[in-house]
């Protein structure tokens, strides 16, 4: 096998229908995808004798072009012999030397004593089976350099068999795949609780067993801790919002100063902004499609619609019970550690007290009703 095209005689280059893997020695694989006869000048006893080998693969990742000496013992007119760093070819019929081979250094290859006949490859040829590594790269969209060579050595481009060239900067690349930047963090921190709240809502949502088809989610920015409310539309965020300000500033004895939101229609209204201005609370909108600056919120509806998701799909149970899957969530997710607080968890932050989770049980086991997969669709 061999990585060099000039050596093959064109007569009988052919190529393989199905390309053929080497494995070389670091694990890694190299594919064969034509074959062909390579002729030679042997060097016998200071004389010169032309030979040819037969069905030599051409593999174009190889690095050196190798000759099996198990293939060669398999030949019916020769037989191999080792004596010392000579390795020699010889005719069964004559008993003549046809092919020397001698030890190379330290290592446990034998270097063939020869001269190869080069063949000059035609321009159609060789410009059918070469390509530039990055033209490759931008016609096959702009695909993975590593998974570009993998397809022309799996012979996946048709008429390309081999890649030339070197890797070059790709501004296609550079401007296609890029992101935005981390938003920078508003610079400012709370130092009580109800100080700042971040609210959003989410949904819709598939129509739960209460007929909910939202929840509303709100953080308070200085504990971390968080409340869902469900409702059956948007327009009830109001309602909702205004009976958990009352009732959290009951639990605290504190008044709610800011609020931030996403600017959406729910917290916009004309009578939504007249309530605040009453209480006094400055409603804080995020700039339009920028949600990194309420990223309290967004991370948070998140976090826990893939929790209750995960309860959902392990219990076997339909999403039409989603409400019950948000409410374990959010009790879990205040009950457990978060790095935006040291040594406490919202629960603590919020009430002073040490979460207390007794008779802990999966969401499957805390006596919901079990649909089987195949009414799923009738109850949701």
């Amino acid at each position: 096998m061999t990585h060099k095209l000039k050596l093959f005689d064109l007569s009988s280059f052919k190529m393989l229908k199905k390309p053929i893997p080497v494995s070389l020695g670091d694990d890694s694989e190299v594919f064969a995808t034509r074959k062909g006869t390579i002729r030679v000048v042997f060097k016998v006893n200071g004389k010169n004798k032309e030979g040819k080998f037969n069905d030599v693969l051409y593999v174009p990742d190889l690095k050196v072009t190798l000759l099996s000496v198990s293939q060669s013992a398999h030949l019916p007119h020769c037989k191999i012999t080792f004596d010392g760093d000579v390795c020699e070819y010889i005719d069964k019929n004559s008993g003549e030397v046809i092919a020397r081979t001698y030890a190379s250094g330290e290592s446990d290859l034998y270097t063939l004593d020869t001269i190869p006949l080069v063949h000059k490859v035609d321009a159609k040829l060789a410009s059918s089976s070469l390509i530039n590594i990055n033209v490759l790269h931008r016609r096959l969209g702009h695909l993975g350099l590593d998974n570009c060579r993998l397809m022309v050595n799996r012979r996946l481009v048709d008429g390309v068999d081999r890649i030339t060239g070197k890797e070059e900067f790709c501004e296609g690349c550079a401007y296609g795949r890029s992101k935005r930047k981390p938003h920078p963090p508003t610079g400012t921190r709370t130092r009580r609780r109800l100080e700042r709240i971040h609210v959003d809502i989410c949904g819709l949502l598939p129509s739960s067993v209460g007929g909910n088809c939202y929840f509303l989610l709100i953080v308070d920015e200085h504990t971390q801790y968080t409340w869902t409310e469900f409702l059956p539309r948007k327009s009830n965020a109001f309602t909702c919002l205004r009976r958990w300000k009352l009732r959290a500033e009951w639990e605290t004895d504190l008044k709610l100063q800011y609020l931030k939101s996403d600017g959406g229609m729910e917290f916009g209204s004309k009578a939504f902004e007249e309530w605040l201005a009453a209480d006094g609370v400055t409603h804080e909108k995020s700039t339009l499609y920028e949600h990194e600056q309420n990223s309290l919120a967004e991370r948070g509806i998140q976090t826990i619609s893939q929790w209750a998701m995960c309860q959902l799909f392990s219990a076997n149970m339909t999403v039409g019970f989603w409400p019950y899957a948000i409410d374990t969530a959010t009790y879990l997710v205040n009950c457990s550690p978060t790095t935006a607080l040291t040594g406490k968890t919202p629960f603590k932050a919020w009430t002073g007290e040490k979460p207390n989770i007794k008779n802990l049980r999966t969401f499957g086991e805390m006596g919901y009703v079990h649909i089987p997969p195949e009414t799923h669709k009738k109850w949701t």
